[in-house]
């Protein structure tokens, strides 16, 4: 991607990172995320999916009996 403002020629190129520099930067990120993910109300989230399915197995037990 290339811009020209005025005077100015500004390029941006997309460098894929390595094998290794992806782990790094995955070990790296990884502590965070639970904390982060909880920000974000995951936990509840899937808590309420599991309650979900749960009730939904057992309308479909219950209707196939």
């Amino acid at each position: 991607m290339e811009w020209t403002i005025g005077w100015w020629q500004i390029s941006i190129q997309r460098i894929l990172p390595t094998r290794e520099q992806l782990s790094q930067m995955y070990n790296r990120a990884a502590p965070n995320w639970h904390s982060r993910l909880r920000w974000f109300g995951y936990h509840r989230a899937y808590v309420a999916f599991w309650r979900s399915l749960r009730q939904l197995f057992a309308l479909i037990a219950v209707a196939y009996k």
